[in-house]
């Protein structure tokens, strides 16, 4: 792992000089700083602005999030991208929300799993249901360590009994249907369907890892020079993300300028 500026004449300098390049982005502790409430999230404006300069100079600017599809696309608004929620099992498509079909079969389940965990959560958990899948936020949780595991056992347990898996994030567990869909098999189709040469992914959680190790994969196997960047937070990086990440940048004000840079360089590549 290096950081971002020490690569400016080296894996950065070769990713501008790819033609068809795509830029895809995590939101959530990458475009906006992570907080309590996540209802509350709010990119950072230097980020959209960035954002906003880079799209007519890429062949793709996308953004990858566990939240659904139409709030990202709400909440960060940037003309002309494209917008994938729920970890890839669904996309905003001409005003409106396109789901997965195999993961639209396995909605009756979700909900099922749902109205247990809202009976058996302890105070301070929120159940959000994001059409896709849900998040089981305990960041207001008043417990140990040791009740935090207790509620994952028992979210386990639930969402056994209904085929839907629990993954872990930060300080949220994600309940999921079992299909094979995740933000690296939606960073991979983003560079397939665009044809990408090159391709950066930004991200910060365990979620964006899968992203993060594919894009060294298409890398190492020559289909685009893929380019993971993450994001290092002052108090609860994961390991995966600094042991995968390519580049890192040190939280989102950094991002925010690593976006400003690449914006600049993208203009100058092209005089």
């Amino acid at each position: 792992m290096t950081d971002w500026q020490d690569e400016k004449d080296g894996l950065l300098a070769e990713f501008l000089g790819k033609k068809r390049i795509g830029v895809v982005c995590d939101v959530d502790g990458t475009l906006s700083p992570i907080v309590d409430d996540p209802a509350a999230a709010s990119v950072r404006r230097e980020s959209v602005d960035a954002l906003n300069r880079i799209q007519p100079q890429v062949t793709l600017l996308a953004f990858v999030s566990g939240r659904g599809a139409a709030d990202i696309h709400e909440r960060v608004g940037v003309s002309d991208a494209v917008y994938v929620g729920n970890h890839g099992m669904e996309h905003w498509q001409s005003g409106e929300v396109v789901v997965n079909e195999r993961v639209s079969d396995f909605r009756p389940n979700l909900e099922r799993v749902m109205e247990g965990v809202r009976v058996m959560a302890p105070e301070g958990v929120e159940v959000e249901d994001k059409g896709a899948s849900a998040s089981v936020h305990y960041r207001r949780m008043q417990g140990s360590q040791q009740e935090v595991e207790t509620l994952k056992s028992e979210l386990e347990a639930i969402a056994g009994r209904h085929d839907i898996e629990v993954h872990s994030g930060k300080m949220v567990y994600e309940l999921r249907p079992p299909v094979e869909i995740n933000k690296g098999t939606a960073f991979r189709k983003l560079v397939k369907d665009h044809r990408l040469e090159a391709a950066i992914y930004i991200g910060d959680d365990v979620t964006d890892v899968d992203a993060l190790r594919m894009a060294a994969k298409l890398r190492d196997e020559g289909e685009c020079f893929g380019l993971g960047v993450g994001v290092r937070h002052t108090d609860d990086t994961p390991e995966a993300v600094l042991r995968h990440a390519d580049l890192l940048t040190d939280g989102v004000e950094d991002v925010s300028a690593f976006l400003d840079w690449l914006s600049k360089a993208l203009s100058a590549s092209s005089t």
